[in-house]
């Protein structure tokens, strides 16, 4: 393995050779190969933070094209499958209600972090394992972009912004009524 290649072995227990020599096995046997389902049959291969999409980033960099060409995920083109179907369920997500954040990731074509939002939030299924969303981590990302919510309720998860969004709403249209009892005649 050169040091080059070490760098892609971050989620992987094992060298690049044995999760090659599988993924050819896989192809050899089954006619394509499906990254997912790779995952699935070699988990013991995989270092302790498991199924994950960082995993999956890794194993789809470190193999040769002749085993992407065959991928399920991959269309004639060579665009990812996956990445688009993930692109495609953020888009009818609503991610207007979003946290600023998530919706500068998207902006930004980072699907990964806007799925990892999604899954956590439970507004799509668990396709590839979630990272971690707090304020903090998307800050250090460069996707911190507050708005009033973010400024005034200072939220330490971006799960706790919709919350407090809806706070954020009610408490407005309070003070709107206070301030205009007739409004409502």
């Amino acid at each position: 393995m050169s040091s080059g290649d070490e760098q892609y072995m971050k989620y992987w227990a094992c060298d690049i050779s044995t999760i090659v020599r599988e993924a050819q096995s896989l192809v050899h046997e089954l006619g394509h190969f499906d990254p997912i389902y790779f995952m699935e049959l070699n988990y013991h291969l995989l270092r302790g933070d498991g199924f994950s999409t960082a995993a999956l980033r890794e194993l789809c960099k470190l193999l040769p094209e002749n085993i992407c060409k065959n991928c399920i995920w991959k269309l004639k083109r060579g665009k990812c499958l996956l990445m688009d179907k993930l692109r495609n369920l953020a888009l009818r997500a609503h991610l207007e209600r979003a946290p600023p954040c998530v919706r500068a990731a998207f902006r930004k074509n980072k699907i990964t972090v806007v799925a990892s939002y999604l899954i956590a939030a439970c507004l799509i299924d668990d396709v590839m394992g979630a990272y971690k969303l707090t304020c903090d981590n998307m800050r250090k990302m460069g996707f911190c972009e507050p708005d009033e919510v973010c400024k005034v309720f200072k939220p330490k998860n971006v799960l706790q912004y919709s919350s407090f969004r809806l706070i954020y709403k009610v408490n407005r249209f309070n003070e709107h009524e206070e301030h205009n009892p007739s409004s409502m005649l």
